[in-house]
């Protein structure tokens, strides 16, 4: 038996047609971990899938060197066209979007934008948690004594029932004429 030889090298290839042309030879590059990256031969004509551009049909490359308005009108009469055909959402997205870029230019100045803020609001003489009928007002506190007053009465049948009470219900119990007193004297004002 014959041994064979090996060799490392292939044979060389035909130069006809395209292959006549000559090779690029991307060269051996570093990879950041320290190894190497192969020389990579590319054909010639050879355009890498990333670097193809986007297909354009004749029509719409036709399309693209039309211009865009009717012979006769200026850009302003299509923009203030195109305001007058928005329809009612559209406005009011467009109204929103100048909303919003008016908040961040006044964002930009923090004493404008806490000046704007109170701009509408008015001091009045009158407390803010005051009602504005003193009517509604007293029937709302005989309303809260009159709860309380029961709750304190159940509490003493409690004790003479022969129950322990804690140290709050002994001092509500204590409270008990002061606010029937209290009572007493909202539903004479009432009556009037």
């Amino acid at each position: 038996m014959e041994s064979a030889q090996w060799t490392n090298s292939a044979p060389a290839p035909l130069q006809t047609g395209a292959d006549a042309l000559p090779e690029r030879v991307i060269g051996a590059t570093r990879r950041p971990d320290g190894s190497w990256r192969k020389e990579v031969r590319v054909r010639a004509g050879y355009v890498n899938q990333d670097d193809v551009g986007r297909f354009e049909s004749r029509g719409s490359s036709f399309r693209a060197g039309m211009p865009k308005l009717p012979p006769g009108m200026s850009e302003e009469e299509d923009v203030a066209g195109k305001a007058a055909s928005l329809s009612k959402s559209a406005k009011k997205n467009a109204k929103r979007k100048e909303a919003k870029k008016q908040e961040e230019s006044d964002l930009a100045d923090p004493v404008a934008a806490t000046a704007k803020q109170f701009e509408g609001t008015h001091i009045s003489s009158s407390s803010p948690g005051a009602a504005a009928d003193p009517k509604a007002e007293i029937e709302k506190k005989s309303r809260n004594l009159r709860k309380k007053v029961k709750q304190c009465e159940e509490t003493a049948v409690k004790k003479a029932a022969g129950a322990t009470l804690t140290a709050e219900q002994e001092e509500k119990l204590s409270k008990l004429p002061e606010m029937q007193q209290e009572l007493a004297a909202l539903d004479a004002e009432l009556a009037k």
